[in-house]
């Protein structure tokens, strides 16, 4: 879908998102990504057929103006699919990543949110929300576009679309179940919302039918935490899922398992997620240390 920004780019770089659009079938959302990081590149001296000395310049410009490197490895990752589409044979670098402990909440955090008692359709919709994100690690993207009709609550899986256009199949939890089942009997008994978004069938929508944008869940979980007297992790609601990738490695689950359920395509980037806190650390040096008080 062509927007505003995507006219304004130069003719070759509309032809590149036509291909993507049509050709390899990627999601709105990609072709934004695209958009935005061959704006950056239209900056440069060459920016049809950038030389290396440009992508150097662009990336010195991109750190000037305050992106993070993990935020310029995002943009040059577009970039380089442009070059290989063009013919070039330039390989933009990678920029070394700071390795942060990924912000995530507590057990009794998410305690604190299984034991609220919500009152309208609406708390309902976003408790519902946040244990979902908890309990399976999908992304709010993925939760926001689930329809009743994916979720298989005899058998405890849920089939979510990812990135790429890729569905996978993961279980959830009894527990969840049971959220879930008292929410669809509140959805279907409630008046409030739109005949639209109760036919389209998605388990999450808006007064208007539509379904959740991610800026009102965030809103809405700042909110709670503020009402529940919870720490506020940065990146508020994928710290959600990043509990959830560390909270199965506590329980003992595998790398490989903990992919499937967040559906990367890379072990390396589950890796990432998974990054053990200083608690575990110590915990398990407890247990192994060789030194006796």
């Amino acid at each position: 879908m062509q927007t505003k920004l995507h006219t304004r780019l130069l003719p070759r770089f509309q032809a590149f998102l036509r291909e993507r659009e049509y050709i390899s079938n990627v999601t709105a959302r990609t072709l934004d990504w695209h958009a935005q990081s061959l704006k950056w590149l239209s900056t440069t001296a060459n920016p049809e057929q950038p030389t290396v000395d440009d992508i150097k310049e662009l990336i010195i410009r991109m750190r000037q103006s305050g992106l993070k490197a993990s935020s310029v490895n995002c943009r040059l990752r577009s970039i380089q699919a442009y070059l290989r589409w063009s013919g070039s044979e330039i390989v933009c670098p990678k920029l070394k990543e700071e390795q942060a402990v990924l912000p995530s909440f507590s057990k009794d955090d998410i305690r604190k949110f299984c034991d609220w008692k919500p009152c309208t359709i609406f708390q309902h919709r976003l408790q519902v929300l946040i244990l979902l994100l908890a309990d399976t690690g999908v992304r709010v993207g993925e939760a926001c576009g689930l329809k009743w009709s994916d979720i298989d609550l005899n058998n405890l899986l849920l089939t979510v679309m990812g990135k790429g256009r890729k569905s996978r199949t993961i279980p959830f939890s009894p527990a969840l179940r049971k959220y879930l089942v008292r929410f669809e009997r509140r959805q279907a008994g409630s008046m409030t919302g739109s005949m639209t978004g109760s036919m389209t069938g998605f388990v999450f929508f808006t007064r208007t039918g539509n379904t959740l944008g991610s800026r009102t869940v965030n809103r809405d979980v700042h909110a709670l935490c503020e009402k529940l007297s919870i720490r506020k992790p940065k990146r508020i609601v994928h710290a959600l899922r990043h509990s959830y990738a560390l909270g199965a490695l506590r329980a003992g689950a595998s790398t490989m398992h903990v992919m499937r359920m967040l559906g990367h395509s890379s072990v390396v980037q589950t890796q990432r997620y998974c990054q053990l806190l200083t608690e575990d650390l110590s915990a398990c040096h407890a247990r192994i240390g060789s030194l006796v008080a």
